[in-house]
């Protein structure tokens, strides 16, 4: 994809529902930042246990085309991050500079994902954690056509042992407001290390006084079981069942998909939980990944839940952990795992529309073929990078040194040289 007449590969995945049919609006999940050099090549679309794949997977079954991008420097995207270099003391690169060099990439991922046969461009919306959440609403003040709603959690710009940060953050808070018109949501907790309340309340104010338009949800605190405070800057990873419940309210009310608010009725009829536990069971169908509920043997109103494990069985047993913890000593059985699903649209991901790029000038779909490496067959993931279409340019002969040369070129089972380009 083009950013600014350079051409970038970025890597990430895309899915949908195996049945899904037509033109799917598009949603897209960015991560946030670091300074480490080692964190960021390890970053994998798919996430630690497949944890971006499990979250991406649970909006594709709400109804979208679901995406997961690695912003540039991150991962196996090309490089290099272009915030490297910003210093606090300079007043150039701005802040403002810093978020807008990231959401660069989120509007030319979607520009890719709009042209799938299969993405509805009428109807976006994006959703980032911290750095990739300050790109989010730098994203928002662009005129991106069908560009619905954003979702800000966490998010901002921050450098290291810089004094300035919250001034320069509220800023380009205001230079972004002054040209928004994309209906924002803000998720911040107010003892965040990099963020915190004071901070949050002026970044808010700057964006709406140009007219822009941001709900902000303010928690009080995290907390975590037999330890103090947790650093609110990790709303995302304690509370994603909490924020994405408040976003499935947004999207119920303004007719985007998610999960339809009657299925809790449904549910708790089919396995005859009393009424009071409807606010619970909400929250606990909202939860992505896998995930697993508890109740006690002896008392049915005792409910424990887990989401977001790594796997069924990790989830089952941690959902009865929770319930004999919080319930102490009553035994708990697992009244709901939904396992058959997950490992139908799992597989679906992993098949992730990678078509056999045949020996042909017709065009492959969606996968990112490294220089020197196989041609994917149909169901393989080429080490997980899904970035860009290609398109075979020619086929030669392979040269006396028996390797394929050149950006873009990679040889056949056969031993053939194929040269794509990326487009």
């Amino acid at each position: 994809m083009k950013i600014h007449n350079t051409r970038f590969l970025l890597q990430g995945i895309i899915v949908k529902k195996a049945d899904a049919v037509g033109k799917l609006p598009i949603m897209l999940f960015t991560h946030g930042t670091t300074s480490s050099a080692k964190m960021r090549q390890e970053m994998t679309p798919r996430g630690i246990k497949n944890s971006m794949l499990r979250l991406v997977s649970d909006y594709a079954r709400r109804g979208w085309l679901a995406a997961f991008v690695l912003r540039r420097g991150y991962g196996q995207s090309d490089g290099p991050d272009p915030v490297t270099g910003f210093n606090c003391e300079r007043p150039t690169p701005s802040f403002e500079d810093g978020m807008n060099m990231a959401a660069d990439d989120l509007e030319a991922t979607l520009n890719y994902i709009g042209r799938r046969e299969d993405a509805d461009s009428s109807r976006m919306m994006v959703l980032g954690v911290s750095g990739g959440g300050g790109a989010a609403v730098a994203l928002s003040a662009r005129d991106v056509p069908g560009l619905k709603l954003v979702v800000n959690v966490s998010g901002g710009f921050s450098l290291i042992n810089c004094a300035k940060n919250s001034e320069r953050v509220v800023e380009a808070m205001r230079t972004f407001g002054a040209k928004s018109r994309v209906p924002n949501l803000w998720y911040y907790v107010k003892n965040d290390s990099i963020f915190p309340e004071d901070t949050v309340v002026k970044m808010r104010a700057a964006f709406l006084e140009g007219g822009a338009y941001a709900k902000l949800v303010h928690y009080p605190k995290l907390t975590a079981p037999n330890t103090e405070n947790v650093d609110g800057h990790n709303l995302w990873s304690k509370m994603t069942s909490t924020v994405m419940l408040d976003v499935d309210g947004y999207l119920r009310t303004h007719d985007l998909p998610t999960w339809n608010i009657n299925d809790a009725k449904a549910f708790m009829e089919k396995l005859d939980l009393k009424a009071m536990s409807s606010p619970y069971i909400e929250h606990y169908l909202t939860a992505p990944g896998y995930k697993a509920l508890a109740q006690s043997t002896t008392n049915e109103s005792f409910l424990a839940d887990t989401y977001n494990a790594d796997t069924s069985e990790h989830a089952k047993q941690a959902a009865v952990a929770a319930c004999e913890t919080r319930h102490s000593g009553h035994t708990c059985k697992i009244i709901d795992a939904p396992e058959a699903k997950w490992v139908e649209e799992k597989q679906h991901a992993e098949a992730a529309k990678i078509e056999h790029a045949r020996e042909t000038n017709e065009p492959a779909h969606t996968g990112r073929l490294l220089p020197r490496q196989p041609i994917a067959t149909e169901g393989t993931v080429v080490r997980g990078k899904l970035a860009t279409k290609v398109k075979l340019l020619r086929q030669h002969a392979t040269p006396p040194s028996g390797r394929c040369e050149g950006t873009g070129t990679v040889k056949t089972d056969s031993g053939k040289c194929l040269t794509w380009v990326y487009r």
